[in-house]
């Protein structure tokens, strides 16, 4: 009887383990999707102004609006 309780406990403390964990890997995953979305603008940026780098005009415009 007693060891039927002590494997109940462990079970118990086993399925409240996997539970937790699960719970922060959930959490985490979500933090890591809002950051995916938060740097996904900034490597639209960095691809647009690296695909205009390679129009002439852009690049005297640039150069004539920060030289003076």
């Amino acid at each position: 009887m007693l060891s039927e309780i002590i494997l109940g406990g462990l079970v118990f403390l086993v399925a409240l383990l996997a539970w937790l964990l699960h719970g922060a890997t959930n959490s985490r995953l979500r933090e890591s999707r809002h950051e995916m979305e938060e740097w996904s603008g900034v490597t639209d940026v960095k691809r647009k102004t690296r695909d205009k780098l390679h129009d002439p005009d852009y690049i005297e415009r640039v150069q004539d609006k920060f030289n003076k």
